[in-house]
This record gives C-alpha cells, structure tokens and sequence, in this order.
C-alpha cells in the first residue's frame, strides 16, 4: 500500500468528511490502476460531482492539482508491507528464521544511548508529537499510547497534512519524534516535492528526532537527532516493535526512579 492510497483510507474512514470526499475517495482507490489515463471531468462525471469538487478534494489532501496528484500515485507506487518477501515465495520455516534474526540483529547491533537522549527530551519538552505514515504510523501509535498510559500527554495524527501542518507551526518548546524506516518523510524527494516535506521541516522551530535506517539522514542539518535502526532483512515491523518496547521501558524506568 502507498501514501497516496492511505490517504485516500483515511478520508474513507472519517465520517466527519462529507458523502462527495468518501465517494471520491472511493472511486480512485477501485480505479487506482486507470487513474494514470483519467481526466479530472472524466472522474467529475463518474463521481457525479463537478470538476471544482474534485480539485478541492485532491487539494484538501495537500495535493495542488489532480495531475499533481496522478504523478504523486505514480511516484509513490506500491509498497508492500514485508519489503523482504517480495522476490520471492519463502516456506514459513525459512520466514520464521528471518523474524528471528532481524531480532537478533537489532538487540545486538542497536546503540540505546540514542534513546537515552529522546528519553531525557520526553521529560524536558512540554509539547510532544510523534509522527509516521504507512506502517511507520504503528510504531507511533504504539509509542504514544505507551507514554499516555504513564501520564505523558503527546500527540500523533493520522492524517498525513495534519501531521504537516503541525510541524510548520511548531514552536521551539515542541519535541518532533518521526518514524520513517526509509527516510523518504524527511528528504528532499518526491514526498517533498508535493507535499512540501522539506520546506516545512527546514523552517520548522520544534526539535526533530528521525527514526530511520537510512544513513542519509544524518547529514540533514535540519533534523536534530536521528536515531539508526539496523535492519537485517527487511521486516522492520519486527524491529520496530522491540524499538517502541525499548524506547517506553527506559521512559518507565526513569519515571519510576
């Protein structure tokens, strides 16, 4: 599943959005294989609604045009859950091993002095938000309900442009936690191209901490922290999983102290 496509779930899934947004929404997640080769009137007349209610659709999801919004789909492609599993079919067996081992990799290989840093800012910073999308989103929802248990108020949002909008605004008493395994939510790519990733995280005044396997991100002087996850074969549910435990053991740990 792509971001586009998410987004789209996530409008179908708000019953605060209007019966045209879900209907649209709909339609393109149906015909997501034919969108490429579809006009906006085109999908205006096969919605039922005029062409001014799908340009306004696809901008309420950040998107400033619906060509935008095609190269966005196109962009984003599909991207399956296990990234691992997808050249080949493997015998439960051999799966089974794999989990094992992307654990093992990560107990052995992970640096925990980086979570002692984001553990001492949960305490410091008195506005939270903990960010991802697609599957990274889990991990931050997972964390935030951990935190909330244990009396730390902190916010994360679903809905991609919320997330977005949260970080242009945020002020330099708000601490920014973003999981993004691959990197792509906070790099200067197609994510920032129609989105406006980039801009808004460069200009933003929060402490941003990135969750990421990805190198790379360590050289963005826009992020403050980042903390590196190692990833054996690809199945960074698993790992992510052990991180999010790992990170709200040591927050619990302190608290009790």
């Amino acid at each position: 599943m792509n971001l586009v496509t998410t987004m789209l779930i996530n409008v179908i899934n708000n019953s605060h959005n209007s019966v045209v947004d879900r209907d649209i929404a709909k339609y393109l997640i149906a015909n997501h294989e034919n969108i490429n080769s579809l006009s906006i009137s085109e999908l205006a007349k096969n919605t039922n609604v005029s062409i001014s209610q799908v340009s306004r659709f696809v901008r309420s999801l950040g998107i400033e045009s619906f060509s935008d919004f095609k190269e966005a789909l196109v962009y984003h492609g599909e991207q399956k859950r296990h990234t691992g599993l997808q050249r080949e079919i493997i015998d439960y067996r051999v799966y089974q091993k794999m989990v094992t081992e992307e654990i093992t990799y990560f107990y052995q290989n992970f640096d925990e002095s980086r979570v002692d840093k984001l553990v001492y800012d949960f305490y410091k910073y008195p506005k939270i938000a903990i960010f991802g999308i697609l599957n990274s989103d889990n991990g931050a929802k997972e964390l935030q309900y951990n935190l909330i248990g244990w009396g730390k108020i902190c916010i994360s949002y679903t809905n991609f442009q919320d997330q977005l909008d949260f970080i242009k605004s945020a002020d330099s008493n708000t601490l920014i936690v973003i999981f993004s395994f691959s990197g792509n939510y906070v790099m200067k790519n197609g994510y920032s191209r129609f989105y406006h990733t980039y801009d808004y995280l460069k200009s933003s005044k929060a402490k941003v901490y990135v969750i990421t396997k990805n190198n790379l991100v360590q050289e963005l002087e826009y992020v403050n922290e980042v903390i590196l996850v190692p990833i054996k074969h690809d199945l960074y549910n698993y790992t992510l999983q052990c991180l999010v435990d790992l990170i709200f053991m040591k927050y619990q740990k302190n608290l009790i102290k």
